[in-house]
């Protein structure tokens, strides 16, 4: 998947879209507090969405646990019930990003573990899901 694609695909997943600094994706009671991690061949990254790039959060290769895909995207938000709401708005803001340019997505709640561990999230924060992306052939 080409940066230029990663780029586009993680906008619309959580990207800033208005001028207050509201989010591509609806969440409830606008609080916005989650957060979406890329993992990739060379580590996991936290997605920046006012700066659009990426920070690398560790060197791990977790994609093989979490789901094999060039590209896994890993959604936390906090541990309540409207974490989960606001996580399945990232994910089908993805899938639907895959399919409008030809990219297979898969979401999982299971196999997380090796990605928390190396995520190092707050403890307030779960990781709720991961998406695995990669060309149709």
């Amino acid at each position: 998947i080409s940066t230029n694609t990663l780029s586009d695909l993680l906008w619309s997943t959580w990207g800033i879209n208005r001028q207050d600094g509201r989010r591509t994706a609806p969440t409830p009671m606008n609080n916005q507090n989650a957060e979406v991690y890329v993992s990739l061949a060379d580590g996991i990254w936290l997605y920046n969405a006012a700066r659009n790039q990426l920070e690398r959060k560790s060197k791990q290769d977790v994609r093989e646990k979490t789901g094999p895909a060039p590209v896994v995207l890993l959604y936390t938000a906090p541990d309540e019930c409207s974490g989960a709401m606001t996580v399945g708005s990232l994910f089908q803001n993805a899938g639907l990003f895959c399919a409008s340019v030809g990219l297979g997505n898969v979401v999982r709640t299971s196999k997380l573990g090796a990605a928390r561990n190396a995520l190092q999230i707050d403890a307030e924060y779960k990781l709720w899901a991961s998406q695995s992306i990669g060309w149709l052939s």
